[in-house]
């Protein structure tokens, strides 16, 4: 039997219920007989199934119009297709926010008043309610908002803040992991821990973890690394690096490992074995490299001077050089050096003349809790780091 034949066979059955339901008998002229309960229950059936068959959100076959999204009036927004059923729409695609109208032709003008006048088409069906089978990006996780589920950043409980700051590897102190975490979140980075308690500008309040030791940066700053225990010494003089300190090391391994043990950076001075008596005429520098002359030792140095320090790579890490000069950051440090031909070195994190101590390096913007989702730029990653310190963390 057929759908159409089916409909016509439930609509006489549910006529016939109604007419023996009017032709019951009056036995008296202020109270009729009760009908027989049978019928009454017939007709029931029969008035809730018509009302069912005939519903437009009834039909799995039903055509209408997919959206991106449901927006939070509820109505739906972003037109993706028409002429596709709810089912189709839901199942290519994943969005939690996508959704379904009953609306197979939209014209243009109709398209236009919703979008602009109206706030989105009317009749929405999201296609999710739950958070079941919601895989929100990395990060996020699902949490219902307005009946309807979203993927939003975790929140931080007042006692996950009790565990007190943390100092990220963007030297920015967080009022805690978790604050941390959304930080990420919310930002689209990962900045990882660095050690626990407010940002420090020297090694001595820093505790670092077990199996990490304290190393200052380029900035004069302090991070806590993965130190090589032991380093494999090859065979050979091909890998040899004399340090800008005069000391050959066997292998960038070495080098990396005296950095860890000192708590500074041990910088290079050129690649193969430390030469007596040395001087910039004397030895090599790679392509793109300039020897500069160390104003106390007289060591050369080579030293990559083609690096712009435009943009935000290096920050606005103000320290003091070797020279007694401030400088606004490193690579300005660096510039300064490249043009003089004279080796500066970091004296300490913040201006000359004040002495940094173990000032707390705190950014404002990084303490109170953040109540935009607004993307801001990327903040400066690792690349501000000397390359020792680098290494050492992917070890």
């Amino acid at each position: 039997m057929d759908g159409e034949s089916c409909i016509l066979r439930l609509v006489g059955v549910c006529h016939r219920a109604k007419n023996m339901l009017m032709q019951q008998p009056q036995t008296d002229s202020r109270m009729s007989v009760r009908p027989h309960f049978g019928i009454w229950v017939l007709f029931t059936k029969c008035t809730i199934a018509l009302l069912i068959m005939f519903s437009p959100a009834a039909s799995s076959s039903q055509v209408g119009s997919c959206w991106l999204q449901v927006a939070r009036n509820g109505r739906c927004r972003g037109l993706l297709e028409m002429g596709i059923t709810k089912e189709a729409c839901c199942a290519t695609r994943s969005g939690i926010f996508t959704g379904w109208t009953p609306h197979p032709n939209i014209t243009s003008s109709k398209l236009f008043y919703w979008d602009v006048i109206a706030g989105g088409a009317p009749d929405c069906e999201p296609c999710k309610t739950t958070c079941e089978n919601v895989d929100c990006e990395y990060g996020k996780e699902c949490r219902i908002r307005n009946n309807m589920p979203k993927c939003v950043c975790p929140s931080c409980r007042k006692e996950e803040h009790i565990e007190g700051n943390v100092c990220g590897i963007d030297v920015k102190t967080y009022h805690s992991k978790c604050s941390l975490v959304r930080h990420n979140c919310r930002r689209k980075q990962n900045i990882q821990v660095d050690y626990k308690g407010r940002c420090r500008t020297s090694c001595d309040q820093v505790n670092c973890d077990e199996g990490k030791r304290c190393v200052l940066d380029q900035n004069g700053l302090p991070h806590c690394i993965h130190c090589s225990d032991s380093c494999r010494t090859p065979h050979g003089t091909r890998r040899m690096l004399c340090g800008a300190d005069g000391v050959t090391y066997p292998s960038s391994c070495h080098l990396f490992k005296a950095t860890c043990e000192r708590g500074r950076s041990v910088m290079l001075g050129y690649k193969g074995a430390c030469i007596v008596g040395a001087t910039c005429s004397t030895i090599t520098c790679q392509s793109l490299e300039k020897c500069l002359t160390h104003p106390v030792t007289a060591r050369p140095q080579c030293v990559t001077c083609d690096m712009p320090c435009s943009g935000t790579v290096y920050g606005n890490r103000v320290i003091c050089g070797s020279d007694g000069q401030t400088y606004s950051n490193w690579c300005v440090l660096r510039e300064a050096a490249c043009q003089s031909g004279v080796v500066i070195e970091t004296l300490h994190s913040g201006p000359c003349g004040h002495e940094s101590g173990d000032e707390d390096t705190v950014s404002s913007e990084s303490l109170p809790e953040e109540t935009s989702d607004e993307r801001m730029p990327s903040l400066p990653n690792h690349s501000q780091v000397v390359m020792a310190v680098m290494w050492a963390r992917r070890h």
